[in-house]
This record gives structure tokens, C-alpha cells and sequence, in this order.
């Protein structure tokens, strides 16, 4: 990943400012935050646009020094974890090192409540190219996974996915070919033995790459999931399209991570492995711009 930061870090040089925010979440447990927020987003917004893909993004200037006031003292003190952003964290701590000028001290960052219920933290689906069909997946799977088939009339990859995310508090996935579907659950002693050693095993995507993905590919020494194999998705529409296309396809499918979880993580100074989770909304670059 060494190659994005050091774009980033020309980016950064080039133009002097932070284009795009680093994605924080802090603790509100009385929601006083969110309120505060949500009054203000009564009043007539600064400025209003629509994206590309006709998500509408409103955005406030708050004037009122009281109010602003108010914002500082319910985030005194209390943790920031970024949710998204690292690389963009990494490198404006890299260029303020190297050009310790006051300026340079701070980065553009979107603070969110953990009480804000527009916040979605959204599973980040595997879609994998090989010649495995399910049948030969499911052998190398069933050492260490409780393999069950979902049936039901009609089955469709929604129907299949509410019932998986309905019935499975254990770890593990969703497996599909888009015609029949099965859940995979780690199995408990397996779990137990391999989550202490690793913290990392109470993500469902670390379980599908290490365990799943890198086992059938028979590339279990590498850091990153191939490019030509993976491909990383976050809808069914682009599931179901990817499936149309005719390719040898099978589709690891995870619920999404609780709050909680990425909350552990942080508290044990670790970061999350790539690909893990999908914020949305996403703040579209260039809305917001921090200049030196």
C-alpha cells in the first residue's frame, strides 16, 4: 500500500490542502451531540449538490460562536477513531513531521456521533473468480466450517441474505454461485483456538481471506487478496450483475460489523485490515477543503 500513500503525499505537497476528510466517530452516549446537530440542520443549508449516483449532499456553516462553543465542549476530551481515512491520517502526520509549521498541525476530518442513525457501517462483500464451482468449495470449507444449505421457495440473494443475517450470531459467511446458497460458520473450537491468537478472527472478512479465499486459492503467505481473483463489492445489484456476466463466480457474503467491534479494535491500538468496512454515506472529495 506503500504506492497510495506516496500519491497522497504528492497530492498533498501539490496543492497545499486537504481535499478530502479523514471519517471520525466519537462516543455520544447522551446524544446531546447528535441533537445539537440535528437542530441545526433545521435551518436552510449553506449549500446543496447531488453526486454522480443523485445522492443529495447539504452542507451547514455554523456561524454561532455559542453553538460552536457547545460542539468543543461535547468533544472535549473524548476518543476520535477514524473509520475511514488512515492513509490520508498517516500522511498529513508524515508531512507535519516533515514541515513542523504550525499550518501543518491540523487535517480536514468529518467527526460523526456514534448516536447518529444516518451512520451506516456497511459489510464489504467478496466476489471470487477461479475454477472452483460451490460443490468444490464447500470440501475445502467443511474442515473447518458448519456448512448448512439455505432453502427456501423463490430463493433469491436478498431472501438468502436476511435469513443468513436473521439466524447467525456466530462468525463465519453467506456462500453463493447466485443459484444455491449456504451458510458457513466457523466452527466453535476452531474459533476459540484461533481468536486467541488473533483478535482479528472476530471480523467475518478476516475469517473469509484467511480461512476461505487465500485456503482455495492456495495463497495463504500473501498480504493482499489477488486482483485478478477478488473482487470487492458492496451491493446485490452489482452481485447479481457480476453473476449475469458468465463468469465462474462464487460470492462470499458477511454481515455487517457492530459499532462495537471497531470500538475493541481501537481500544487495542490495532487497525483494521483492508477492505473491512464501507461507510455511507460517503463525503464526496472537494466538498469541504482545508487550505494552508
Amino acid at each position: 500500500m506503500e504506492g497510495p500513500k506516496k500519491d497522497r503525499y504528492s497530492l498533498l505537497e501539490a496543492t497545499q490542502a486537504n481535499i478530502s476528510p479523514i471519517f471520525c466517530m466519537c462516543n455520544d452516549e447522551t446524544g446531546d451531540l447528535f441533537q445539537l446537530l440535528e437542530n441545526y440542520s433545521q435551518t436552510q443549508p449553506t449549500f446543496t449538490t447531488n453526486d454522480v449516483t443523485e445522492t443529495q449532499h447539504d452542507l451547514w456553516k455554523i456561524n454561532d460562536v455559542q453553538v460552536i462553543q457547545k460542539i468543543n465542549e461535547l468533544g472535549e476530551n473524548k476518543k476520535f477513531i477514524i473509520l475511514d481515512g488512515h492513509h490520508r491520517y498517516t500522511t498529513a502526520l508524515n508531512y507535519k513531521n516533515n514541515n513542523p509549521n504550525e499550518k501543518n498541525h491540523y487535517v480536514l476530518t468529518a467527526l460523526v456521533p456514534d448516536s447518529e442513525p444516518g451512520l451506516k457501517i456497511l459489510p464489504i462483500h467478496r466476489m471470487l473468480t477461479s475454477t472452483y464451482t460451490i460443490e468444490g468449495a464447500l470440501a475445502v470449507l467443511e474442515k473447518d466450517f458448519e456448512i448448512n444449505k439455505v432453502t427456501q421457495d423463490k430463493i433469491t440473494i436478498h431472501s438468502a441474505y436476511d435469513t443468513f443475517e436473521e439466524n447467525n450470531s456466530q462468525h463465519g459467511f453467506l456462500l453463493t454461485d447466485n443459484k444455491q446458497f449456504y451458510t458457513c460458520m466457523i466452527k466453535q473450537e476452531k474459533f476459540d483456538k484461533l481468536a486467541s491468537q488473533s483478535f482479528e478472527m472476530n471480523l467475518d472478512t478476516f475469517i473469509v481471506d484467511e480461512m476461505a479465499i487465500k485456503k482455495m486459492l492456495n495463497e495463504q503467505n500473501i498480504d493482499y487478496l489477488p486482483e485478478q481473483n477478488v473482487n470487492f463489492v458492496t451491493n446485490f445489484d452489482e452481485i447479481t450483475s457480476m453473476f449475469n456476466q458468465g463468469s465462474n463466480n462464487l460470492c462470499f457474503l458477511v454481515q455487517p460489523l457492530p459499532i462495537k467491534t471497531i470500538v475493541d479494535f481501537t481500544e487495542r491500538n490495532m487497525v483494521m485490515p483492508h477492505k473491512t468496512t464501507y461507510l455511507y454515506p460517503k463525503i464526496g472529495s472537494g466538498f469541504v477543503i482545508n487550505k494552508f
